[in-house]
């Protein structure tokens, strides 16, 4: 497991030459489920942030507390493996007004794990959280 003080170094390796950066699009994965023989956003999975620079951030969790940050489009090797995926360039509406602000900070902070808008209590959730704050 990666510890905090790990996971605080690669955010700010990452992200500190990126303040005052423009966001010019994001990229969400969407999976191929057998199933229903269609694709399906997978939530869970990176998003990626591209940047006025040409810089380009991969967020992603495993197991809900490992933290994976990196500066280009790669992916955790399981993912990899055993997904077929694809990615929706500035799919999120709600998010789009976004596109153009510059990145003023980055934060990593305790989450929150719900279901069905219930909190789960007894559970360990405090798994970490990252935000980043585009003005």
């Amino acid at each position: 497991m990666i510890s905090l003080d790990e996971k605080c170094a690669a955010l700010r390796t990452t992200s500190r030459p990126l303040l005052g950066d423009r966001l010019t699009s994001y990229a969400t994965a969407e999976i191929f489920v057998d199933e229903g023989q269609e694709w399906s956003p997978w939530d869970d999975l990176p998003i990626r942030l591209y940047w006025a620079s040409g810089a380009v951030t991969s967020v992603s969790w495993t197991k809900f507390d490992e933290l994976i940050l990196t500066p280009d489009e790669s992916l955790p090797a399981w993912v990899e493996e055993s997904s077929q995926l694809r990615w929706i360039k500035n799919g999120l509406t709600k998010l789009n007004f976004l596109l153009g602000s510059p990145l003023q900070s980055v934060e990593l902070g305790k989450g929150e794990m719900s279901v069905e808008g219930r909190e789960l209590r007894g559970l360990d959730t405090s798994y970490p959280s990252v935000r980043w704050r585009l003005a």
